[in-house]
């Protein structure tokens, strides 16, 4: 946008020449996530980071809890019962954390990765931290939500101003009750009551004046524990109306010379993770510029 493409209006803002008037930032996707649903196990059942035996298989043997990339030891897709059974996608998704998260990683985790509160760790995980636990996290697969991106000034080392406008599209957040209350029901399974798995008795700060693991109360818990999965895509979306703004060939709109090839390009974020994706249309945009260069020919690019 400070090289003068982008919305019009935004740009005459802040007086910069406007080159290509396109809607550069805006429709701005990710997958949104909701933290805090955790569960007691019994002694026996659960990952514990903290001791020395933990330490020592990472240490050693390279295995064990400290060897989990970020402690996710398993991930689902799910359809809950507001999903769209014509498409057979599924609108949610769980990641399984085997390790509590009153552990003092956990805590640093919390903090430092997803950005929660002093409050939320020393009143909500903390008193557990003597308890053996797990945590799961829902996320939004099909998230409808989107938000924007604007400058905050026309000084490049400025950060822009990043509004993702998380639930601002009502069914999401209907959703994210509906796959929270699918982690409940998967954590009643008679393998799970083998391990004793019980829900968080502590009410999260905020929403204590609500029943537990009500719908109001999922709600609550899903606002206040609000995560990105850091999956960001759409803010130069391709296709060929306004509302984009690279072609199918990935070049930008009324400028020569000039391509995106990112996640950026993508008109809806994708249902799983963005890594694969993001990779396959770097392939492909890159043999674009060979192709139109004729250094390669399209079949050559397709093998």
């Amino acid at each position: 946008m400070l090289s003068g493409v982008g919305p019009r209006q935004h740009l005459q803002q802040f007086q910069i020449p406007v080159i290509s008037d396109l809607p550069v930032g805006q429709n701005l996707q990710d997958h949104i996530s909701v933290g805090g649903l955790a569960f007691t196990l019994n002694e026996n059942a659960g990952l514990h980071a903290e001791t020395l035996d933990s330490q020592q298989s990472y240490c050693t043997r390279g295995e064990g809890p400290y060897s989990v990339p970020w402690g996710i030891e398993a991930i689902t897709f799910a359809r809950t019962s507001l999903a769209d059974c014509s498409t057979g996608r599924p609108d949610a998704e769980f990641y399984f954390y085997g390790v509590s998260p009153a552990t003092r990683e956990a805590q640093a985790f919390h903090s430092e990765a997803l950005g929660y509160t002093d409050e939320v760790n020393s009143k909500y995980f903390l008193p557990k931290k003597d308890e053996y636990a797990v945590e799961v996290t829902v996320v939004l697969p099909r998230t409808k939500s989107k938000g924007e991106i604007k400058l905050k000034s026309t000084n490049p080392y400025d950060h822009p101003l990043i509004d993702p406008r998380y639930f601002s599209h009502p069914q999401d957040i209907k959703t994210a009750i509906e796959g929270s209350k699918l982690v409940l029901r998967v954590m009643q399974a008679d393998a799970m009551k083998a391990l004793g798995a019980k829900p968080w008795d502590i009410p999260l700060p905020g929403c204590e004046n609500l029943v537990m693991y009500s719908d109001e109360y999922l709600e609550c818990l899903s606002r206040h524990l609000t995560l990105t999965d850091g999956h960001y895509s759409g803010t130069c979306a391709m296709g060929s109306d306004e509302r984009s703004v690279v072609d199918p060939r990935l070049r930008v709109r009324g400028v020569t010379n000039l391509r995106v090839i990112d996640t950026s390009v993508m008109p809806e974020v994708t249902t799983g993770n963005t890594n694969a994706p993001t990779m396959m249309i770097a392939a492909k945009g890159s043999g674009m510029v060979l192709e139109d260069n004729g250094l390669i020919e399209s079949m050559q690019m397709l093998r």
